[in-house]
């Protein structure tokens, strides 16, 4: 889809960002097992490891999320405009047109 609408620059930091992200959660479920079998539960579950594993991982779940969330107007936009049906709103303009109605 990314192809044919010419997005291969999004596309590909999107691919980027979740082979970071596959890797990172790799590293640290490792670093967890480390951690559980040589300082015991307490640590390696403990909320700075939980932390930890939000700041590093929170970067590129936000680039993957904010794609998929773009690539989904992009494409109710595109068939708002190609088969000329209108489309039920979204968000705060849904609400606003549930109560005029």
């Amino acid at each position: 889809m990314c192809k044919a609408d010419g997005q291969e620059t999004r596309a590909q930091l999107v691919k980027w960002a979740m082979l970071a992200l596959i890797s990172f959660s790799l590293i640290f479920i490792l670093a967890v097992a480390y951690v559980y079998a040589t300082k015991g539960a307490a640590i390696a579950f403990s909320s700075d490891m939980a932390i930890v594993f939000g700041v590093v991982t929170g970067t590129f779940t936000y680039v993957i999320r904010a794609y998929f969330g773009d690539l989904r107007k992009e494409t109710q936009s595109r068939h708002s405009l190609t088969d000329d049906k209108p489309r039920q709103l979204t968000g705060l303009s849904g609400v606003i047109q549930s109560l005029r109605s």
